[in-house]
């Protein structure tokens, strides 16, 4: 007689996979230096705008006080002819004379400007210019300058946005303080150079000084984002006493980045949340969800990004280990407790508690990835109430067929459970639990035959009947039951051998 009792080993096996998680990332998340450069991109786009083209002196455009009744005068009025003709450096020349003998002269001054205009130094004619206004001049002149020094300001800028010199921006500004897009690129230019300090110096006083919105929006959010640079360079420092629940020396230590920093949004949210930690509250901050996003960017980001990356190389449990510190510094962050619930999930660790971290995340914006996580501990589970169910069996050869049956039973809850979470998963994510769903039913088909392979055993003892006609065929009918219920070749063709021994020890029941 065959050997019906020989099957096939048992599965033990899960069919959880790795998921594919995106690296932390918050909307207060900004490269700075990626947004640095898109801003000096724009600039240097305006700059290349065509620069004006300044007015030349014309006719009347000097108001003389006296009508050739000194040298001076006629000196004057040859420099105003020689520039009209083009003779820039003769119209200097006479200028420089003017002022030797009447130092302050104010027609001569604006005919300086001009020549320095004219001999492409547009910077050194607004410096004189400035010096001029400063001087009181006559009204009519005053109102010439006036005009002047609009155009001198938006060709200076277009030359400054066009090409950047730090030296001549500067100069610039302290004489034209109100341009908001040379505060911009000199605040740029400092912060490429890794000057943020100076960077954010002209920040903030081009967002006070600029008489543009836009610009002034600009600089301001620049501001901001140079102060968080910084304040990001020194957590790497205050970390570590978080982590070490020193949160006093913590708070002292955010305190030493000095005054100018007490109206800073994230420092008063930082220090805020310091003190709760140390008072023992988990609740979610009492801040609004960007102030929010701010401050886990600070406390968490750098810690995830390191669990993400072991993450990806399957070294789950030292990015376990860099988590479980973290989560403790931000205990309802919903990215946090993401990563925290699947390195639970993939080293085999605390599921309830791993369905918690994923119920926290599923409150964020995007529960998507918490609900996958979801669905995954849910697999974990079920792979280990299966991996249980066998441990629980011994010798299947030997197992009382009760207890098989029994088992068998709770196999296929097992897998009613795995349907149950095909339906509730996207489309695109079934694929796995499909896996699992057929590796319970096969391992429930495994049961059920060690059972039946036990009980044909009884049925046969002796090498006779010890049954009744009934009792072969209800064997006969779960062969047949459990023949369609497998895709396992191996499992047929033992199903097939026990369906022989019954049928042939049925004639003689």
């Amino acid at each position: 007689m065959p050997e019906p009792q020989n099957l096939v080993p048992f599965s033990h096996g899960h069919t959880l996979r790795t998921p594919r998680l995106a690296p932390p990332a918050r909307a207060a998340e900004v490269d700075l230096t990626e947004e640095l450069n898109r801003i000096r991109r724009e600039l240097h786009d305006a700059g290349k705008d065509e620069i004006p083209v300044l007015r030349e002196l014309g006719e009347g455009d000097v108001p003389l006080t006296l009508e050739y009744s000194s040298y001076e005068d006629g000196l004057i009025e040859d420099a105003k002819a020689n520039l009209a003709a083009g003779n820039v450096e003769l119209a200097r020349a006479q200028v420089d004379e003017v002022l030797e003998l009447v130092p302050g002269h104010h027609e001569a001054r604006h005919l300086l400007i001009h020549c320095l205009m004219r001999q492409g130094d547009a910077l050194g004619a607004l410096e004189e210019l400035e010096s001029l206004r400063l001087d009181g001049p006559e009204p009519e002149l005053a109102e010439q300058l006036v005009e002047l020094r609009g155009a001198l300001r938006r060709r200076l800028t277009a030359e400054l946005l066009a090409e950047p010199d730090e030296r001549r921006l500067v100069t610039f500004l302290s004489y034209v303080p109100e341009e908001g897009a040379c505060w911009l690129e000199l605040a740029v230019h400092r912060a490429l150079a890794g000057e943020l300090r100076a960077a954010l110096e002209a920040a903030e006083t081009g967002a006070r000084a600029a008489d543009d919105r836009e610009r002034r929006w600009s600089l301001t959010n620049l501001a901001w984002q140079v102060r968080m640079a910084m304040l990001r360079e020194m957590m790497p420092q205050l970390m570590p006493l978080l982590h070490a629940r020193e949160f006093d020396r913590a708070l002292r230590a955010l305190a030493g980045l000095g005054p100018d920093w007490n109206a800073f949004e994230p420092v008063q949210d930082l220090a805020a949340h310091i003190v709760r930690l140390g008072r023992g509250e988990v609740s979610p901050p009492p801040l609004s969800s960007e102030r929010t996003d701010v401050l886990y960017l600070l406390l968490a980001d750098d810690d995830l990004a390191q669990a993400y990356e072991r993450f990806e190389e399957d070294r789950w449990l030292e990015a376990l280990t860099i988590v479980e510190r973290t989560i403790l510094l931000v205990p309802v962050d919903p990215q946090t407790n993401l990563m925290l619930g699947f390195c639970l999930v993939l080293t085999e660790g605390d599921l309830d508690r791993a369905e918690r971290a994923a119920r926290t995340a599923a409150g964020a914006e995007s529960p998507q990835p918490a609900q996958a996580l979801l669905a995954m501990i849910t697999m974990a589970r079920l792979s280990r109430e299966n991996k249980r169910i066998f441990d629980g069996i011994g010798d299947a050869l030997t197992c009382p067929i009760s207890r098989l049956n029994a088992a068998a039973e709770q196999m296929r809850a097992l897998e009613d459970r795995a349907g149950r979470l095909i339906r509730e998963v996207p489309r695109e994510d079934r694929a796995p639990v499909e896996e699992l769903r057929t590796a319970l039913r096969e391992n429930a088909v495994q049961l059920e035959l060690a059972a039946l392979s036990r009980l044909l055993q009884e049925l046969t003892a002796g090498g006779r009947p010890r049954g009744r006609r009934r009792d072969f065929d209800e064997v006969i009918r779960t062969c047949s039951r459990l023949s369609r219920e497998t895709a396992n070749r191996d499992v047929r063709q033992t199903l097939g051998q026990i369906d022989q021994v019954a049928r042939r020890f049925r004639e003689h029941a």
